[in-house]
């Protein structure tokens, strides 16, 4: 029951969000105006779904399943090519947030993660985690569109504590430039990076390759097949600095990173990207994985 529940939630919650995706208002002459939505303002569809409804007040949701091997679709565990420390499970993990509009163009946001392990295996430890408090805003450029988000949030996640994982700090920043020689094409790159404080000192035995901050370079490109729908692949150069390292300025480089999906653009606000992942050092079937995620607001 639980599993055809987690799997309903990435075909229903888009259809839900037609409902509130038009809203409009009566003009002094009685004519009746269209309120403007992040449509107007933005030119793709995945940084459109980022900056969520234009109401003052709205509800934002993130949903993301994170799968097994292509060898073993429906098992429990995700490849972990790099050995970091943690819980590799594969999860059904997302938030849900308030957002206060700020503009057109920036917003506060305030919510829970969520997350359950093994979705398919009988859905274990699901449970709301980590509060978080977040700004974001976007630019645009005729066809350049920039955004920018940062969070602090507090671990409560029953995983994360055993780690001893306290508060991380995010920020990240995403540019696209759209219909490069009036096409479909885009190209893009995101830099975003995190540092996290602990709770308690460094543990060999149970800390190992656990990272306390880390970096990463993006490079995308993207293909727009209509306004609904969107070819998409990156690669993610990562560095990390684990705990156990001396040296403030060591980085260890982590293994490049690469996503190819397709993109539905359901509404301005909702946005379904499913994906393949692979690391492109060593193509293989059993460190490659089906993933998708969900970003859609409502109200």
């Amino acid at each position: 029951m639980r599993i055809m529940i987690a799997l309903a939630l990435f075909v229903t919650l888009p259809l839900m969000a037609y409902a509130s995706k038009t809203t409009t208002a009566v003009t002094s002459t009685g004519k009746i105006k269209s309120k403007p939505t992040a449509k107007h303002l933005i030119k793709n569809s995945e940084l459109r779904a980022w900056i969520g409804s234009m109401s003052k007040l709205s509800v934002s949701t993130n949903l993301k399943y994170s799968g097994a091997s292509l060898e073993d679709p429906f098992g429990k565990e995700r490849p972990n090519p790099n050995g970091w420390g943690g819980d590799w499970s594969t999860r059904l993990s997302g938030s849900v947030s308030g957002r206060y509009r700020i503009n057109k163009m920036q917003s506060l946001t305030t919510g829970f993660g969520l997350s359950a392990r093994k979705p398919f295996h009988g859905m274990e430890q699901a449970e709301w985690k980590n509060p978080f408090l977040g700004h974001s805003f976007a630019q645009r450029f005729t066809y350049l569109s920039g955004y920018f988000s940062t969070s602090v949030t507090k671990y409560s996640q029953l995983n994360d504590k055993r780690l001893g994982k306290n508060l991380n700090l995010y920020a990240g920043y995403t540019l696209k430039w759209t219909r490069i020689n009036k096409t479909g094409l885009t190209l893009g790159l995101k830099l975003d990076g995190a540092a996290t404080a602990f709770s308690r000192g460094y543990n060999k035995s149970t800390d190992r390759k656990t990272s306390d901050y880390y970096f990463n370079l993006v490079p995308m490109v993207e293909y727009r097949l209509s306004t609904m729908f969107t070819v998409k692949t990156d690669v993610s150069f990562g560095y990390s600095h684990y705990r156990h390292f001396e040296q403030r300025s060591k980085f260890n480089r982590n293994k490049l990173y690469q996503r190819v999906g397709f993109g539905t653009a359901f509404t301005p606000e909702v946005y379904l990207y499913t994906y393949v992942s692979a690391y492109p050092e060593n193509y293989r079937t059993d460190v490659t994985t089906v993933s998708m995620s969900l970003s859609m607001s409502v109200f």
